[in-house]
């Protein structure tokens, strides 16, 4: 009736004013009924101390702006930490956004349960933190983890205390930063970022997106005074060693399920029983990637295990070894000095000969555990994810099979970059001293080079521990020096010299025979051939003493290096020459003198004989004169020039004058060559004491007709 009519619609003027005001609190409001629940009203003080803290934060943003998501380093996001104070706002957003679409979690409730818990642990423990942060939420405690774990399923408890945060501080990012104490355990890094995963990442679990992004872990983590740059390292190798951390496209997330991950880690582990398995891959990376590149060896052999494996061949190789022979700076009894030092030596049971043409690179003992690390995972995944067949088998979701994918092509880079900087030593044979007949240097092969034979070869040839070219300078050098004795004799066949290289460590590292046969080549072209290169020859007669097929620089063409050609001393060559070019002349002298005696005995008259047309006959006993004209004499007798040389390029125009002018001069017989250099160097503030001396003592050695310093 109407009374029921009435009573209805102010029942309902009740019930509509009742539902209007039990609106939920937006997240700007729970701010601050949070602040107005939990804390004191600020004074002024406080009020400068919280603008304070919210620019430092900011600053701190734009610093790293392209670190955190957009908008962080802004005035608005400055307004909303001064409003959330001392709870940073990605914590209320997280809470909000993601925890509140749980079925049990109130909004405005859960979150004054959550955070008196964490506000009363944090001011227990004094927390130094300007603010309360995900990164800073402490989940070992009883009461905080009681609070946001009723929300959760119950399995997610044993989550947290393997990969999270523990009591007993033997989680994965304790453990992490621990190892890691002077980047990351010091500020606790790794376990702020496993915090942060955790409570941006567990509401999500059955959403469409899960997990949170890595520009949001940093921000729920980072303070003014981090490195940013740690938070990487820190997230990639808490990824690599949690249990139930997933990750796919950037997003990280934590589940109840192990992730593929720790049956990788798992499969890892057993390898280390199996260490063959993990030397054979590396062996297979060194044989398939590194041989075809060899810089400036004439080869290149990787992985023996015995000395009889290694040729003893007449060429420089280099022996990248085996990964179990590993070595040690200036450690002379590591297992790669050994080895290096008994393949020298010997081959097998026989002795070496080519002891001089061996080189080898041997892996770094302390990288060498980080580079089996690398095998291990990289066999690992490709034990999970090499065929789609085993794919099914394990019976892996399409996120998991991606994920170990993408991880093992990551093992994949990894191994190879680990190799390239496990393998940087570089040991070499060279004198030693008292009973040992050779000792192992070391040289560490560490160039921006992409393949280890031409970073070894860079390092060699630097110091002057192999020659893919010489010079005869210093083969002279050497014959002067070392090789005394043999020539001593005046001569030295070209075969025994290059057993000499190849033999004797203590004469420089020649590549190839090659090498030998050019720089004693070039000794035509050196215009100080005298002083420091010599002469060649074809053979040596014993019964006359004398070279046969003489050949002089800048007087006679090259000819082709056999063994038995002979690099003669120059004295003994000009020596030699000068008596051929005398005897020479004495004949022609005698065979001009010889000829005239006979034609006046035979007629007893001079001149041509009668009937002659260039002669006319006159009286008797009279002289008798030629009327026709003189027979013409020979032409471009002399040749003359002079050359002015680019001092900055002298060795280059040296070598044109002598190839392009003085050979084609000098190369007919009968030719007397004169060749002066003229040499004028000013110096305004004069020339040291020191370099007097080496000029004039070199110019008294070069035989210089004159020479002298002058004075202004």
């Amino acid at each position: 009736g109407a009374n029921g009519r009435r009573a209805l619609e102010r029942l309902q003027q009740v019930i509509r004013r009742t539902a209007d005001s039990w609106r939920a609190a937006s997240p700007y409001e729970s701010f601050a009924i949070v602040r107005q629940r939990l804390f004191e009203e600020t004074d002024a003080a406080a009020t400068a101390d919280i603008t304070a803290v919210a620019r430092m934060f900011t600053e701190f943003y734009a610093r790293h702006r392209g670190e955190f998501p957009t908008g962080v380093p802004e005035a608005a996001y400055e307004e909303r930490i001064q409003a959330a104070y001392p709870i940073h706002p990605e914590l209320f957003d997280r809470l909000y956004e993601d925890w509140s679409t749980l079925e049990r979690f109130q909004r405005t409730r859960g979150v004054l349960r959550l955070m008196s818990a964490v506000i009363h642990e944090l001011w227990r423990s004094n927390d130094p933190a300007p603010l309360i942060m995900p990164g800073g939420i402490p989940l070992s405690a009883d009461r905080v983890r009681s609070e946001i774990t009723q929300y959760l399923e119950d399995d997610f408890k044993p989550v947290i205390d393997a990969d999270i945060e523990s009591a007993s501080g033997s989680a994965t990012p304790a453990r992490v930063d621990a190892a890691r104490f002077a980047t990351l355990g010091q500020r606790r890094v790794t376990e702020r970022i496993a915090r942060a995963i955790f409570l941006g990442s567990a509401a999500t679990l059955k959403a469409a997106h899960k997990g949170i992004e890595q520009p949001y872990i940093w921000l729920g983590i980072a303070t003014p005074g981090d490195t940013v740059g740690n938070f990487g390292s820190a997230l990639h190798l808490l990824a690599d060693q949690a249990t139930y951390l997933y990750s796919d496209n950037a997003r990280y997330w934590y589940a109840t399920q192990a992730s593929v991950a720790k049956i990788a880690r798992d499969h890892a582990d057993r390898l280390r029983e199996s260490p063959d398995k993990a030397e054979d891959e590396i062996l297979r990376r060194l044989r398939d990637r590194e041989l075809g590149a060899r810089g400036l060896f004439a080869r290149v052999q990787a992985g023996p295990e015995t000395s009889a494996e290694i040729p003893d061949d007449p060429f420089v190789r280099l022996v990248i070894l085996h990964p179990r022979f590993q070595h040690s700076r200036r450690d002379e009894t590591s297992a790669a000095t050994m080895f290096a030092e008994s393949t020298v030596l010997n081959r097998g049971s026989s002795p070496r000969f080519n002891r001089n043409m061996i080189v080898f690179l041997a892996p770094d003992a302390k990288r060498a555990e980080e580079l089996d690390q690398a095998v291990r995972d990289f066999l690992a995944w490709q034990s999970i994810a090499a065929t789609e067949d085993r794919i099914k088998e394990l019976d892996l979701s399409a996120q998991q099979a991606a994920q170990a994918r993408q991880r093992l092509r990551e093992a994949d880079q990894t191994v190879d970059l680990r190799i390239s900087a496990t393998y940087h030593w570089v040991l070499f044979p060279v004198p030693a001293s008292g009973d040992r007949p050779v000792r192992l240097d070391e040289l560490k092969a560490d160039s921006a080079r992409d393949r280890l034979a031409e970073r070894a070869s860079d390092k060699l040839q630097n110091a002057d521990q192999l020659r893919a070219v010489d010079s005869p300078q210093n083969i002279r050098l050497e014959l002067d020096r070392r090789l005394s004795d043999a020539w001593a004799r005046g001569h030295v066949r070209a075969g025994d010299l290059w057993e000499y290289y190849r033999q004797y460590v203590y004469l420089p590292r020649l590549r190839d025979r090659a090498v030998l046969d050019n720089a004693i080549t070039a000794v035509f072209g050196l215009l100080t051939w005298e002083a420091e290169g010599f002469a060649i020859a074809a053979g040596y007669d014993d019964s006359s003493g004398r070279y046969t097929g003489l050949a002089i620089p800048h007087q006679d063409s090259p000819p082709q290096i056999t063994d038995s050609t002979l690099l003669v001393r120059p004295e003994r060559a000009i020596a030699q020459r000068e008596q051929e070019l005398t005897e020479r002349e004495a004949a022609r002298t005698a065979a001009g003198g010889g000829q005239a005696g006979t034609s006046g005995g035979a007629t007893g008259t001079t001149g041509p004989p009668a009937g002659d047309p260039g002669v006319t006959a006159g009286p008797a006993g009279a002289d008798r004169t030629p009327t026709g004209p003189p027979a013409p004499g020979p032409k471009n007798t002399r040749f003359y020039g002079v050359a002015k040389i680019n001092p900055e390029r002298y060795g280059r125009d040296f070598n044109r004058l002598q190839q392009e002018i003085i050979q084609h001069l000098a190369a007919p017989e009968g030719v007397d060559l004169e060749i002066s250099v003229e040499i004028t160097a000013r110096k305004q503030d004069g020339y040291p004491d020191d370099k007097v001396r080496v000029v004039a003592e070199n110019a008294r050695t070069l035989k210089f007709d004159s020479f002298s310093f002058e004075d202004h």
